[in-house]
């Protein structure tokens, strides 16, 4: 299909929609037939975000992100598993990685937004990523 932006829209907000597209065997889009397609979205949802303590002032306003507790799950670029004290390294694909405390390369700047931290690896030629960052948090 070639437009459905529409179906993550109506998951999204909760919709109910009615709609499939039929396609021949060449792969030639035939007609739409009407099939119900129910999605609701969850009650509650939690999303895991960096405390705002884990920025590290690199300079000029740029800052690196301590992984801690989060390094569960990353490696390190040589595979290796990462250790809390690494800082967040945003590819320029968008995945992330961790390298070593201290390292403050393009791929592990970011500057600190109210939306979170945006990192852009290699620069206005590349893709804009932000992560997620509270502005406060509790039991400091």
């Amino acid at each position: 299909m070639k437009d459905v932006w529409w179906l993550a829209f109506a998951w999204a907000i909760g919709w109910t929609m009615r709609a499939t597209l039929e396609r021949r065997k060449d792969g030639e889009d035939m007609a739409v037939k009407s099939v119900p397609i129910t999605m609701t979205s969850p009650a509650l949802v939690v999303i895991e975000v960096f405390a705002p303590d884990q920025y590290c002032e690199v300079d000029h306003g740029d800052y690196t992100i301590t992984v801690g507790t989060s390094a569960a799950g990353l490696t390190r670029d040589d595979g290796s598993p990462s250790q809390p004290t690494d800082v967040l390294s945003v590819q320029q694909d968008g995945s992330l990685q961790t390298r070593a405390a201290g390292t403050a390369g393009n791929y592990e700047r970011c500057k600190k937004t109210s939306a979170g931290a945006v990192f852009r690896p290699i620069g206005a030629s590349g893709k804009t990523y932000l992560v997620g960052v509270a502005t406060d948090a509790p039991n400091s």
